[in-house]
């Protein structure tokens, strides 16, 4: 790896942008010679509710990098999961102290935080998105506690998130079992 320095930063105008969008049946969206993990909250939100409109007698779970950030951006965020349900229009109910969604007449769905790898026990999901994995300080043990709550239907995971090239990522493309 090499190492880098910033040597000045300056003022740029802003423009309009929009979160990478990538179509592959693999759920892991990785970019950059070192493939990190990309940034998609928006593409997050909308496989959730794809998963739970498809599939509505399972339960499913978000995790945060925090649960306030959880909170804030995967679910109240303006490319969260409550904006691409209005867009939808999926009446939904939204316990924003629990972090709990729930589709009316339908599927619910927990928010956890990463800060918490023993928090995601005890649920029987059939699908997760977490939000950030590699800035997750416990993302092994994290990563191992999941495994054991996916249990119902076909489990899915799907990672968002900003490229960083931490251990954790680089040990998740070192598993026979992710997919590329």
């Amino acid at each position: 790896l090499t190492t880098r320095y910033v040597r000045s930063i300056e003022p740029v105008p802003t423009r309009p942008v929009r979160c990478i969008t990538v179509a592959h049946s693999s759920e892991l969206y990785l970019a950059g010679r070192e493939m990190l993990v990309t940034h998609n909250t928006r593409t997050g939100a909308e496989w959730m509710l794809d998963e739970m409109t498809a599939f509505p007698n399972y339960w499913y779970a978000m995790i945060g990098p925090t649960f306030d950030e959880g909170r804030d951006i995967m679910v109240a965020g303006e490319s969260g999961l409550l904006a691409c349900a209005e867009a939808r229009k999926i009446r939904y109910t939204w316990n924003k102290q629990l972090g709990h969604f729930k589709i009316r007449g339908g599927p619910e769905c927990d928010l956890f935080s990463a800060e918490k790898p023993d928090g995601v026990r005890g649920p029987n999901l059939r699908c997760l998105w977490w939000d950030e994995p590699a800035s997750a300080r416990y993302g092994q043990e994290l990563w191992t506690t999941v495994q054991f709550a996916m249990r119902k239907g076909n489990v899915k995971i799907l990672l968002t998130g900003t490229p960083k090239a931490t251990p954790f990522i680089k040990y998740l493309l070192s598993q026979a079992d992710v997919i590329i």
